[in-house]
Order: C-alpha cells, then structure tokens, then sequence
C-alpha cells in the first residue's frame, strides 16, 4: 500500500467514509496463495484497501492434547445442540498493529473418531488503525461442524477510533461466532463493525466489516 492511500484511507475513517472493502465494493484484484503455512486470499479494491483471509495450516495436537480438546468438546457435538449465546464485555489489551490482515492462527489440530478438533485458535483482523480479535475452538466432522468463543478473549485495540456495545453472539446452530462493536473518532459517530468465524464441514471463514 502506498503512503498515499494509506493517507487517503486513514481521511475517509476519520470523516466516516467506508472504504470499499467495507462498503461492499467488487475487489480490482483477488489472489489465492500459499504463505508461510497459510493459504490466503488477497482482495484489492480501487481505493488502496485491502481485506486478507488466511486459514492456517497449524500443527498436530499431541495424544494428551487431544483427550482434552475431545472432552471439552463433547457437549457441543451433542445432537440436541442448538448453538450458545454469549455476551463477554472486551478485555483491554495493547498490542502492535500490522494493517490490513486478518485469519486464524495458533491453532492446535486433531483428529478422533471422524471430527476435526481446532483448539485455542486466535481469530484476527489487524487494519491501519485498529485490531480486533478473539480466540475460538472448533470442530468439523462430515455432515456438521460446531465453534465456541472463548470467553473473555475479545480485544479491539486503537490509538484513534473509540469502542462501544462490545458483544460476542454465536448463530447457526453454534456454527458461526460474531464479535460485534460500534467505534467512534473523537466522540463523533457510531459506526458497526464485527470479526466473525463460519466454520463449515470443510472450511473455516474469517470475515470482518
């Protein structure tokens, strides 16, 4: 990205102007890739935003590690589950801004009895001027698939732009997480935002807005 539309971005945030890749605009240019263990996806759009998704490749749980991920995941893949509802106030937390990246890392993997087990996965957006993210487990099995926010991980972390109305909802069946918030500059405005994780049979989604 160049300093110019860094520049032009960061004008539009602090007026309340969305840039295209929240606004809903088609990308100029979209690139699938493989990098360092991620398979990432790179949306370009016509004013210098970009929206990255990246799935990790992560490492094989150990045997103990597994028991554990499988009995603490045991109630969600219960059939009579029906996805949970969870309001967590956002922890406070300081950290480095890398802009324009978002995806799941640190996860731990395992297989037991036909289900994928993700454990203690770390769910992220990083833009120019701000960052937010929570951490999750789930799991996929062939005709199903289950996530769980872990409580109190959400952080929205900016210099700039304030935050308000922080919750985090789980949909579909406990299948979809949603970190919510409104953000604010200055006291001025009241924009929604969200990070959110759709994990499928066969994928798990990081989108943000």
């Amino acid at each position: 990205m160049t300093a110019t539309d860094q520049s032009a971005l960061i004008d539009k945030t602090n007026t309340g102007v969305a840039w295209d890749s929240f606004a809903g605009a088609e990308p100029t240019e979209s690139v699938t890739e493989v990098r360092d263990g991620y398979l990432v996806t790179t949306d370009r759009f016509a004013d210098g935003s970009v929206i990255e998704t990246g799935i990790e490749v992560g490492r094989e749980a150990t045997a103990a590690e597994l028991e554990v991920m499988v009995a603490e995941a045991a109630p969600f893949l219960d059939p009579a589950y029906e996805g949970d509802y969870v309001v967590e106030r956002a922890a406070a937390g300081e950290g480095i801004i890398t802009p324009m990246a978002s995806g799941i890392n640190s996860c731990r993997f395992g297989n037991s009895a036909g289900v994928r087990y993700a454990d203690n996965c770390h769910v992220y957006y990083h833009g120019i001027s701000a960052s937010n993210s929570f951490d999750a487990n789930y799991q996929q099995w062939s005709r199903g698939s289950s996530a769980q926010y872990i409580a109190g991980t959400a952080k929205f972390v900016s210099l700039p732009i304030g935050v308000s109305n922080e919750q985090v909802n789980t949909y579909d069946n406990g299948t979809r997480i949603r970190y919510s918030f409104n953000t604010h500059v200055a006291g001025w405005g009241n924009i929604p935002g969200f990070l959110q994780l759709k994990v499928t049979p066969t994928s798990a989604v990081v989108t943000y807005g």
